[in-house]
């Protein structure tokens, strides 16, 4: 007898035909079944699976290599801004095709065609600016096999041509400074964003971290929720706004700037944002240079009239 409750919060949708595949094991199953269950953006680390569900490296590798091989999971190999290798584990809730034993150990290899063997595993290490891991727990201090992290088995990759490299320095020191100049609390996936980020031209990638400011300006002025950095980055939300919002700096201590202060007290909309930027040395981005001219109060007389005019 199955017993079933209506739930209004808290809960997860999974199609049936995940436990309906008999190509799974149960606790394969049972690891799909968790995986959905979290969010969007969720990071998928094989320590972190171990730790959560008490798995060996023999047991966490074939649950893994399972997933992919049925289709259920999609493996990404993306390039950092050092030059090394990562993969990105995608969890579908619909099977894709099927891949033979000699595509999933392609899909799972960090090492390069020229010097990969059959027998060849690549090895892990968590990279520096990782989040903490995603079970709330510190990340272990030996690294092995199931840290699916950098690969650091001491690979040259030469034969990769990528004219636009992104082991610059510039490049570097402008992820940093976009990192730094979002909110942290709309960065869900730090690795996701150096993802997209990477994938831009140097052009793009400028237009970006000069974009920062007058988007977020925006979004504070006209009390819009501000989108996590890899939709801004995804979307390149920073040529919609120039596209349709003219923004201007103004800096704190102009005439400018006290006549904004006042047309927005005036107007009744927040000036705490644009305060801030002027105490900390920052531009507030404004659509034009001066303010319109400041809403007039209506008098008493004026008020009357009104409320009479209403009353008939």
């Amino acid at each position: 007898m199955i017993i079933r409750r209506r739930h209004t919060q808290n809960f997860t949708v999974i199609g049936n035909a995940l436990f309906d595949d008999e190509r799974l094991q149960a606790d394969e199953v049972g690891v799909m079944a968790y995986l959905l269950s979290r969010p969007n953006d969720w990071e998928i680390r094989r320590s972190a699976l171990r730790r959560r569900w008490n798995f060996g490296a023999e047991t966490t590798k074939r649950v893994i290599n399972n997933l992919i091989r049925t289709g259920w999971c999609r493996v990404e190999k993306i390039r950092l801004l050092d030059g090394t290798f990562r993969l990105l584990y995608e969890i579908r809730d619909d099977a894709g095709p099927e891949l033979s034993e000699e595509e999933v150990r392609r899909a799972l290899s960090l090492v390069s065609s020229e010097v990969a063997t059959a027998n060849s595993l690549p090895t892990y290490a968590p990279h520096a600016s990782d989040p903490p891991e995603p079970c709330g727990q510190p990340p272990p201090s030996q690294p092995g096999v199931d840290n699916q992290g950098v690969a650091t088995g001491g690979v040259a990759y030469k034969s990769l041509t990528n004219t636009d490299s992104t082991r610059t320095d510039s490049t570097q020191a402008l992820w940093k400074n976009l990192e730094k100049s979002w909110p942290s609390e709309h960065i869900i996936s730090r690795l996701v964003c150096e993802n997209l980020f990477v994938q831009l031209s140097l052009q793009k990638r400028q237009e970006a971290l000069q974009g920062t400011g007058p988007y977020l300006a925006n979004c504070r002025s006209r009390e819009r929720k501000i989108c996590d950095l890899s939709t801004y980055l995804r979307e390149r939300r920073w040529e919609t706004l120039n596209a349709t919002v003219q923004t201007i700096p103004i800096r704190g201590g102009t005439p400018q700037a006290f006549r904004w202060i006042d047309y927005r007290r005036a107007s009744g909309l927040p000036t705490a944002f644009m305060e801030e930027c002027f105490q900390t040395g920052k531009p507030w981005y404004a659509p034009t240079e001066w303010p319109p001219a400041k809403p007039l109060k209506p008098s008493d007389d004026d008020v009357e009239a009104l409320a009479n005019e209403m009353l008939r």
